[in-house]
C-alpha cells in the first residue's frame, strides 16, 4: 500500500522509480518523464541530489550504499517499490541508471511481481560487459576491435611492452567515466601506469587490466533502443571534448550522421537479441569502412541529455516500449545539435590545451636545429641566440588563443543541468555535503579506490 504523500496522485498516468539520483543522466531522465505527465520517484544513498531539487520529481527516498552492502540496497529498493506502488492498473516502472543497472538486471525476478524493470536481461549484459567479455563476444561476431591483450602478471606486461606499437591504453575491465583508464605513449609509460594501477586497484585474477592498441579516428557514440533484437531508434553524437583527458567522458558533444556505425551496431547487438537501450563507443575517421568497437554501455549513457536535446527521447521511448510493448512513433535526430556539461567542459578544454604536445615539439626542434650553429660561440651568445629563436617559434599567448577559440565555437551549446524551467536542480552539487553528513565521507565517485563495485559483479 502506498504511503500517504501530498506529492503523489492517487491515480497517476504512470509512475517511475529512477536510481542514482545524483547523476546528470538521472536528472535528464526525470525531466523527460515528468514532462510527459508521469510521476517520478528518485532514490540515492545520499541526500541533496539534483533530482531531489527538481520540480519533475515528486518523491525521493534513501537507500544503503550499494558498495558496502548490495543485499541491503536491494532490500531497501524492494521495500520502497512496494511502499510507493500505485493501483494495479496504473503503469509502474523501475528505471535503473548508471552502475545500478547490471545489479538490478541480475535480480530482475525479485522486482517484477510489483512493476516492470527497464533493464536488459542479465545474461545479455554479461556478453558485452565487462570489457574482457566484450572483446570475446566481438571476436565471435566478427566485429572489429583494436588489438587487445590481458596479461596475467607483471612479467607478462614487461614482455608485452617490448612488442607493442604505441600509444596503447591500459584499462580495467569495469572502468567507467575515465576512472581506471591510462594512456601510455611508450613502454616505460605503460609499466609505470601498470605499477600505479596495481597499487591503487584490486587486481585479482578475475580483474586483470586490458592493454588495448590505440587506433586512429574520433570518438563516436551510437545510442540505440532495441526491441527483442530489432533496432527501434538510434542517434549518434561525436565527443568534441572529453574529461578527464583522452578516454574520459564527453563534456562537449555534437549530433552527427553516421549510418555506417549504426549498421555495425545492429550487427553487434541484433544477434544478441538485445532488448532495451545501449550506447556503443566507436573509433572512426568518418569516411572509411573500417571502424573499431571500443566499449558498450548496457544502460543509459553520460550523453543522455545530448540524445534528448536532439529529439530522441530515450527515457520516454523505453517507458513506452515496456508499458505498451512497442514504440508508437520515432523521430529522426536533429543533426548539428551541440551540448556541454557546464564547468567540466571548460576544465576539459583547459586540459586539452595544456596537454598539447605541439608546443613542446616546436621547442625541441628549435633547440636541436640551432645547436650546431651555436657550438662555436660563447655561452652568453648561445643563450641570446636561443632566446631569440624561442621567441620566434613559440607564442606565449597560444593557450589563451586556443581557449578563446574553444569558447567561441561552443558558446551556443545547450548547457546540461541548468534549466530556466527547473532552476533549483543545479543545487544538486550539495550532494557532496549530503554524503559527508550522512556517511561521514565523500561520495564514492570522488574517492573511488578501485575496489570492485558490487553492482558490477
Amino acid at each position: 500500500m502506498i504511503q500517504s504523500s501530498p506529492n503523489l496522485k492517487e491515480r497517476p498516468a504512470g509512475r517511475v522509480i529512477v536510481t542514482h539520483g545524483r547523476s546528470i543522466q538521472t536528472l535528464a531522465a526525470a525531466r523527460s518523464l515528468g514532462r510527459r505527465g508521469l510521476e517520478v520517484i528518485a532514490c540515492d544513498e545520499t541526500p541533496l541530489t539534483s533530482t531531489s531539487f527538481s520540480k519533475y520529481v515528486q518523491e525521493t527516498f534513501l537507500h544503503p550504499p550499494v558498495e558496502q552492502d548490495a543485499e541491503a540496497f536491494l532490500q531497501a529498493l524492494e521495500t520502497n517499490i512496494r511502499k510507493f506502488a500505485p493501483p494495479a492498473d496504473v503503469p509502474y516502472v523501475l528505471m535503473p541508471i548508471h552502475r545500478h543497472t547490471k545489479l538490478i538486471a541480475k535480480y530482475k525476478d525479485r522486482f517484477e511481481p510489483y512493476l516492470k524493470v527497464a533493464a536488459p536481461d542479465f545474461d545479455k549484459i554479461q556478453k558485452i560487459h565487462p570489457k574482457d567479455n566484450l572483446a570475446k563476444t566481438a571476436r565471435e561476431l566478427g566485429v572489429s576491435i583494436p588489438p587487445t591483450w590481458q596479461p596475467q602478471s607483471k612479467e607478462e606486461v614487461v614482455q608485452l611492452a617490448k612488442e607493442l606499437h604505441y600509444p596503447v591504453f591500459l584499462k580495467l575491465p569495469d572502468s567507467t567515466g575515465g576512472v581506471g583508464i591510462e594512456k601510455a605513449k611508450d613502454a616505460q609509460a605503460l609499466l609505470k601506469a601498470y605499477d600505479l594501477m596495481e597499487k591503487k586497484f584490486d587486481l585479482n585474477s578475475g580483474r586483470r587490466p586490458l592493454v588495448q592498441q590505440g587506433v586512429g579516428g574520433e570518438d563516436y557514440c551510437v545510442t540505440v533502443l532495441f526491441n527483442k533484437g530489432q533496432l527501434v531508434s538510434s542517434m549518434t553524437y561525436l565527443n568534441i571534448t572529453t574529461f578527464p583527458g583522452e578516454g574520459g567522458f564527453g563534456v562537449v558533444r555534437e549530433t552527427v550522421e553516421a549510418d555506417h556505425l549504426v549498421h555495425l551496431t545492429e550487427e553487434m547487438l541484433g544477434p544478441l537479441g538485445w532488448h532495451g537501450v545501449a550506447e556503443i563507443d566507436w573509433r572512426w575517421d568518418g569516411k572509411s569502412e573500417e571502424a573499431h568497437l571500443i566499449e558498450i554501455n548496457p544502460r543509459f549513457w553520460g550523453g543522455l541529455f545530448q540524445s534528448i536535446e536532439s529529439g530522441i527521447d530515450y527515457p520516454w521511448l523505453l517507458y513506452e516500449l515496456l508499458v505498451e510493448g512497442k514504440v508508437k512513433e520515432v523521430a529522426s535526430p536533429q543533426i548539428g545539435v551541440r551540448t556541454k556539461v557546464p564547468l567540466v567542459s571548460l576544465l576539459g578544454a583547459i586540459a586539452d590545451v595544456f596537454d598539447d604536445e605541439s608546443a613542446f615539439e616546436r621547442l625541441k626542434r628549435t633547440v636541436q636545429e640551432g645547436e650546431k650553429s651555436r657550438q662555436e660561440t660563447s655561452l652568453w651568445d648561445r643563450f641570446l641566440e636561443l632566446s631569440q629563436e624561442l621567441g620566434t617559434h613559440l607564442d606565449p599567448l597560444d593557450p589563451l588563443k586556443k581557449l578563446h577559440r574553444w569558447y567561441q565555437e561552443n558558446r551556443g551549446a545547450r548547457a546540461e543541468l541548468f534549466s530556466s524551467e527547473d532552476p533549483f536542480a543545479c543545487l544538486g552539487i550539495l550532494y557532496i555535503f549530503g554524503s559527508l553528513f550522512r556517511h561521514g565521507k565523500l561520495p564514492e565517485e570522488f574517492r573511488r579506490s578501485g575496489a570492485r563495485h558490487p553492482s558490477e559483479q
